[in-house]
C-alpha cells in the first residue's frame, strides 16, 4: 500500500518536472491566425484518423523538452483536416522526432520550401507511419497538392 503510493508520487512528480521544462517555440501568430486557430470545433487526436490525410498547415514549431537531463527536439505541426469530410474543419497536431528530420528535409527540397515556416498554408497529404524509434507513428507529408503563394 504504502510502496505503491511511494512510486505514484515519484512519478507524478517526474510528469510534473517534464511540464515545467518544456519550452515552446513559434512564429509569430496574427490576429487572424489565432482567430482561425480558436475558431475550429476541436482537436482530434490522431490515433482517431485515418492513415492519409489531407490538410492545410496552420503553424510549425520547434519544440525542445529536457527529459532526464537530455534535451529532446521535435518539430510540432498543426494541421487544419480537409479531408476525410467527417473530420473537415478540425484540427491535429502531429509531431516529427528528431529520427524523422531528415526525411523532412527531403520532402522540404523537393518541393521547394526552404525554412520550416514554408509548411505554413500548404495544403499537404499526410501519411501515418513509424518515424524512428518512435513507438507512436506519426504524420509524415507525402504529397505537396497546392503550394502557397509565397
Amino acid at each position: 500500500y504504502g510502496d505503491h503510493r511511494d512510486l505514484h508520487r515519484l512519478i507524478r512528480r517526474q510528469r510534473q518536472m517534464c511540464i515545467r521544462d518544456s519550452i515552446v517555440t513559434t512564429a509569430e501568430l496574427t490576429v487572424d491566425e489565432l482567430e482561425r486557430l480558436g475558431s475550429k470545433s476541436g482537436i482530434v487526436l490522431s490515433s482517431a484518423l485515418p492513415n492519409m490525410i489531407t490538410g492545410r498547415v496552420l503553424m510549425v514549431e520547434l519544440r525542445t523538452r529536457d527529459r532526464q537531463g537530455r534535451n529532446r527536439q521535435q518539430i510540432a505541426l498543426t494541421i487544419e483536416i480537409l479531408e476525410p469530410k467527417e473530420y473537415e474543419g478540425r484540427t491535429t497536431v502531429t509531431t516529427v522526432p528528431k529520427s524523422g528530420w531528415v526525411e523532412l528535409a527531403r520532402f522540404m527540397k523537393e518541393n521547394g520550401l526552404q525554412k520550416l515556416t514554408d509548411f505554413e498554408d500548404q495544403i499537404i497529404i499526410f501519411e501515418k507511419r513509424q518515424v524512428g524509434r518512435a513507438v507512436i507513428p506519426r504524420y509524415m507529408p507525402v504529397k505537396l497538392i497546392k503550394p502557397s503563394k509565397q
